[in-house]
């Protein structure tokens, strides 16, 4: 009866050292508060770096990047196995982060990130995070004073995000991260070029909802 005893012991310490030296099931680089995953982003002075879930694509682009021009810096790598990722040899300036999950249905936002190359002065040290969560979208009308001809797209600045505007004004950006934004329009075409008028700007702020209702008046 002892020996039965000592023998069942045995086995649930055992399996007691099978689940405490089993693979984590969680992703290296990555931290879960309250049920959310949290990307990570640092500047050195040699590159920007980070950590999120592997598998996140990272889009790393200029704060005055126009998706619709892509005129400026944007580059895009993906975290490894580690959960790192980063990013070298990008000119001295401001850059926004997005992070999209692999299955693209989660997205976070950081932006104002200041990069500063080993030549220059310094960065100082520190970290900005985001949460990789919930989408929403930001849609309105925009009073447009162009020709009907005159394609007209609304994007947001620094970021990859734009849709085109209907004929009949609508807009619907889709996929949209937490975060506060610029909404810019731009016309494409030699009208936009040859006009002087003023450019429809909008500041939103998503949280927990989608946005409906933005007025853009040009």
């Amino acid at each position: 009866m002892k020996s039965n005893k000592y023998i069942l012991i045995t086995m649930v310490l055992y399996l007691v050292l099978l689940f405490c030296s089993s693979d984590n099931p969680g992703v290296s680089g990555t931290e879960t508060t309250n049920g959310k995953i949290t990307a990570y982003v640092s500047v050195s002075d040699t590159m920007v770096y980070g950590e999120a879930p592997s598998g996140t694509r990272i889009i790393l682009n200029s704060s005055d990047y126009n998706p619709i021009l892509q005129d400026k810096y944007l580059d895009t790598v993906e975290s490894g196995i580690d959960g790192k990722f980063e990013f070298r040899g990008i000119d001295s300036g401001s850059y926004n982060i997005t992070a999209v999950n692999s299955e693209g249905s989660a997205k976070a936002f950081i932006s104002d990130l200041i990069y500063r190359p080993v030549d220059m002065m310094p960065v100082s040290g520190g970290r900005d995070s985001g949460y990789i969560s919930d989408v929403f979208y930001i849609e309105g009308e925009l009073e447009k004073d162009a020709p009907d001809s005159v394609d007209a797209f609304v994007y947001i600045q620094g970021s990859p995000f734009f849709t085109e505007v209907s004929r009949t004004g609508e807009f619907r950006i889709e996929s949209v991260p937490r975060g506060d934004y610029t909404l810019l329009v731009f016309y494409r075409g030699s009208w936009a070029i040859s006009t002087s008028g003023n450019i429809a700007s909008e500041k939103v702020s998503v949280s927990d909802s989608s946005i409906t209702g933005i007025k853009l008046l040009n």
